[in-house]
């Protein structure tokens, strides 16, 4: 898989997938040696950050199953919204609008919540090839 071959390629080594006392105990920093089965609670302050980017109709379903679940903070990233401001044509500029987004994203995080971040569902294209391309390429920077 591509994974596997960024991994070979700059010869990182294997870990094994992290177990779920690990994931849960932020304090032993990604050892995956869970023999005192240790998680405390008082140590787990911060939430988790789920992001979601591509507008795919498989990542969608998957997407509208995630935001079904309770206890989730969740933000979305309208990419109609950056387009506009990026172009001029909206208040605002589109450093303010990732900007404000980063802040909530923080705030929710060190808050104790899990996060997901989303771009909008919908394709915003431009009036060419490489309009289109320029508003996924400012997207992808914003987000």
């Amino acid at each position: 898989s591509a994974a596997s071959f960024v991994q070979a390629r700059i010869g990182l080594p294997k870990k094994p997938i992290l177990s779920a006392s690990v994931i849960l105990n932020n304090n032993n920093n990604g050892n995956n040696d869970s023999k005192n089965g240790d998680t405390n609670d008082e140590d787990n302050r911060n939430g988790g950050l789920v992001v979601v980017g591509s507008y795919v109709p498989k990542t969608t379903k998957q997407l509208e199953s995630l935001l079904k679940l309770e206890g989730l903070e969740t933000i979305e990233f309208d990419v109609a919204d950056l387009v506009g401001d990026t172009a001029g044509t909206r208040d605002g500029d589109a450093s303010s609008t990732s900007d404000a987004i980063l802040g909530r994203v923080q705030k929710a995080i060190a808050s104790g919540k899990n996060t997901v971040l989303y771009t909008s569902r919908t394709l915003v294209t431009g009036s060419s090839p490489a309009e289109s391309l320029s508003i996924g390429n400012a997207a992808i920077r914003r987000c």
